[in-house]
This record gives structure tokens, sequence and C-alpha cells, in this order.
């Protein structure tokens, strides 16, 4: 009897080892007509295990600051990928990037959210990286980092929605010498509070449009 169950249970074992199902060879994306895929991203955005995939397209539309962009995001039907929300705004156009040019340089999934990070100006040169979560059915800005740089400082926002904290780190420099540290220069470091009057959809969002004001001698920030 022991050496029956001894045999069932190696059975099980080399079944569950070397039959599982094999995993389904997903179709490509359906490139809508006129688009052109820029970028794309895979992970797990609702929390069911199973990853979604996020596109950057361009679309035909161009505006005064080049090709308009659209994000898509997909979920998996079988071996296809079915259309789940499409946003215009995350995903700036092609001449958004002054001087620099094309400003868009990824998108990505980490930890659940979707990561949109761009890079732009001329002199002065500003990143911005957005993170957006799917949460009460429908998909909200939840975090963003802004960093502009120039010879004279670097100034770095990391701006948390959710809880309106904002840890705010100037980093002053010295154009006069080569960008070297100005061992007079003060730099600041401080945390302060500015929760949004409401929640931030991804839908409508303008990239870059929204300004934060800051307390005293300082100006402002946009996101």
């Amino acid at each position: 009897m022991k050496t029956l169950s001894l045999s069932i249970f190696a059975t099980l074992l080399f079944i569950t080892a070397f039959c599982k199902p094999l995993p389904v060879k997903m179709k490509d994306v359906a490139v809508p007509s006129g688009f052109q895929k820029l970028s794309e991203a895979k992970g797990d955005l609702d929390k069911d295990g199973i990853a979604e995939l996020v596109v950057v397209f361009n679309t035909p539309k161009k505006g005064e600051f080049g090709t308009e962009r659209q994000l898509w995001i997909y979920k998996q039907k079988g071996a296809d990928w079915k259309v789940w929300h499409k946003s215009i705004g995350p995903v700036l156009s092609s001449k958004h990037g002054g001087m620099m040019g094309d400003p868009f340089v990824s998108v990505k999934i980490i930890h659940g959210c979707i990561e949109v990070y761009h890079f732009g100006g001329d002199a002065e040169k500003w990143q911005y990286t957005h993170l957006y979560r799917y949460q009460h059915n429908n998909w909200y800005l939840i975090g963003v980092t802004i960093i502009n740089s120039s010879c004279s400082k670097v100034e770095n926002y990391d701006y948390n929605l959710s809880t309106g904290k904002i840890y705010v780190s100037i980093d002053k420099g010295n154009c006069i010498d080569d960008n070297k540290k100005n061992i007079n220069a003060n730099d600041e470091n401080f945390t302060l509070i500015r929760k949004p009057e409401s929640p931030l959809l991804m839908d409508g969002f303008n990239t870059g449009d929204n300004e934060v004001k800051l307390p005293g001698e300082h100006d402002s920030f946009y996101f």
C-alpha cells in the first residue's frame, strides 16, 4: 500500500512538472490606420496576475508642437490584445522638448503603475516622471518627479499626489566656475503639503501645464 501511494505521488509530481499548460503566444497588437507604434511595456496593472500591454502611438494629428501622441492600454483575451483604455495627454507631442527635440523617452510598468518619462529644454533642462495607477475603476495620476537643471542650480520636486506631500531639494551651483559647486551657496531641502482639490485623472491631464506655488522667495514648479 505504501509503495502504491509513493507511486501515485511520483506520478502527480511528474504531471505537475511536465504537463503544465503552455503559455499563450500573444499576437502582435493591431496598429490603428495612420498610427505608428512608438513604444510599449507589459505588466500587471490591475492585480489579477495577468499582464496588460501599454502602447504609445504617434497619431496622424499634427499641431503647434508636432505629432500628437496617444497612450493605449490593452488586456489579454485569448491570444489577442483587446483595447481597454485610450488616453490623450500623458505623452507630450513630438516637438514639445524645445531645443532637445522629441521629449518622450520611455513608458514602463513599475509596481503596477504606468510610468511615463520625458526630457527636454534648452539652457535649462527639465525631466518629468509621471506615475498613473488604476484604482476606483479609473486611471489616476498618483506621483510626479520633476527635475529642473541649469548651471546655477538643480531643483528636484518629488510629489505624492495621494498624500499631497512634496519633497523639495534645491542644489545651488555656480555658472561662472564650470558648473562646479559654489561653496558659498546654501542648498535647500524642505517638505510641504499641497493636496490637489480633487484627484487628477489620466484622461485630460496636460503634462507640464499644472502649477504648484511654493512658499517664501520660491516661485513655483510645473508638472
